[in-house]
């Protein structure tokens, strides 16, 4: 895909230019017409935007990558995104691509091409775009014989919007929309980490809190980001062809993330230009992986804080929180997970669009080591009961309603009687 310049003589050029940011269609056919020999045809090679032809190239020679070359290489592999393997990968697209889809034999007519545009950007299309990909040459045949089915689909349909194969669901009030796919997760040497996406419910200025509880191992990279908002990937071209295409050389970021290979915490947001955070060291027992260690990071309309075990560690004043951010969000990673892979384990991760108090935040960190415990023991006929924390609640049935027992301190002897009793302890 060229924006006027380049390319050679088998190729076609749209000279178009295409909008960073904006989805945009894409077809390309090519219709032989004269046979050159040893397998090579010359014929029409024609590119269509957004559901028109841009323009054709009537001279394109092409031959089929079905042989073994001379030095004995098997035919080239197919990739996306990038050079393939064969051609030592490099060129790699700046973006996201969908709907990717081969036809064998099969070229689609204009006014396909436009309705399979038209289904894409219509909210409520008459045929739902994947049944035109999946049909479009059985409309070819007008009315003839037809053939077997097999032969009438594409040879490749990729629409990339299959579940994710480990997804790790959101228990906030986004629901599905937050649910988060698991990259890597049994990979040897490939560092895992958890995509987002960028959910609008995600996507907020501000206030913020980024909570999550980590186990970092000792060795960290210059950054390891354990939640990130961004940035987005930026552009590798060059200043003159940036300018032609707007392609973006910055942008913004939310982070909570280790720093200066593993010699700090911090938290913070840039936008592209200014970075505003709070940063404090590490304690030397926190690395290692033999310490879980409760971090939060908060903007409150003023301050970017630092939470380490429930006690704040760090105040720096800052005039901007949150921003948004045109990329995605992830766990262990930056958000478009192309680098600054944290090392180690993090769970129990949560994002809010307010800034925790130093209470409740205090309150997370000591729920796990305060869930209460309960004993029932029966000495001489006494019954006595002990519980470690909060308050004790009883009631007649196993499946009624548990109130709790009036000013009962452990341990606590339930009055005498025939009366059955069920007892549980509450936070």
């Amino acid at each position: 895909m060229y924006t006027g310049t380049g390319g050679g003589g088998q190729d076609v050029n749209t000279s178009l230019p295409y909008t960073v940011g904006e989805w945009q269609h894409l077809v390309f056919t090519w219709v032989p017409q004269t046979d050159s020999g040893s397998g090579n045809w010359t014929g029409t090679l024609s590119a269509y935007v957004n559901g028109e032809l841009a323009s054709q190239n009537e001279s394109a020679l092409y031959k089929a990558n079905t042989e073994v070359t001379e030095d004995a290489t098997p035919p080239s592999d197919l990739a996306f995104g990038g050079y393939n393997a064969a051609s030592k990968f490099g060129n790699y697209f700046e973006g996201q691509i969908d709907e990717i889809a081969f036809y064998n034999n099969y070229v689609l007519t204009t006014n396909q091409i436009l309705a399979h545009y038209q289904a894409g950007t219509n909210s409520h299309p008459a045929t739902n775009y994947q049944t035109l990909v999946l049909n479009a040459p059985y409309e070819g045949l007008l009315g003839g014989d037809p053939a077997p089915a097999q032969l009438l689909h594409p040879v490749t349909y990729l629409r990339f919007n299959e579940p994710a194969p480990y997804p790790a669901a959101n228990s906030g009030t986004l629901g599905m929309a937050a649910d988060a796919a698991i990259i890597n997760p049994a990979s040897e040497g490939t560092p895992s980490w958890i995509n987002l996406d960028n959910p609008d419910g995600l996507n907020f200025a501000g206030q913020i809190t980024l909570e999550a509880w980590v186990n970092p191992a000792a060795a960290q990279g210059d950054k390891a980001r354990i939640i990130s908002h961004g940035p987005p990937l930026l552009s590798a071209f060059t200043l003159e062809q940036v300018t032609e295409i707007s392609a973006p050389l910055t942008g913004g970021e939310v982070f909570l993330q280790i720093d200066n290979s593993g010699a700090n915490y911090s938290v913070g947001s840039s936008d592209g230009t200014n970075t505003y955070s709070a940063t404090v060291a590490i304690p030397a027992a926190d690395l290692g992986g033999t310490n879980w260690v409760h971090l939060v990071g908060t903007y409150d309309g003023a301050n970017w804080k630092l939470y380490r075990n429930g006690v704040p560690v760090v105040t720096n004043a800052a005039p901007f929180g949150a921003v948004e951010v045109d990329a995605s969000w992830a766990l262990g990673a930056t958000g478009e997970g192309f680098g600054d892979f944290f090392a180690g384990e993090f769970d129990e991760v949560a994002i809010y669009p307010t800034a925790l108090t130093s209470t409740q935040i205090a309150a997370h960190f000591g729920a796990p080591s305060n869930t209460p415990t309960i004993a029932i023991v029966r000495n001489a006929g006494v019954t006595s009961i002990t519980w470690s924390a909060g308050a004790l609640q009883e009631t007649a049935s196993i499946t009624g309603t548990f109130t709790d027992v009036a000013n009962a301190t452990s341990p606590y002897t339930p009055p005498a009687g025939a009366a059955i009793k069920f007892y549980r302890a509450r936070q």
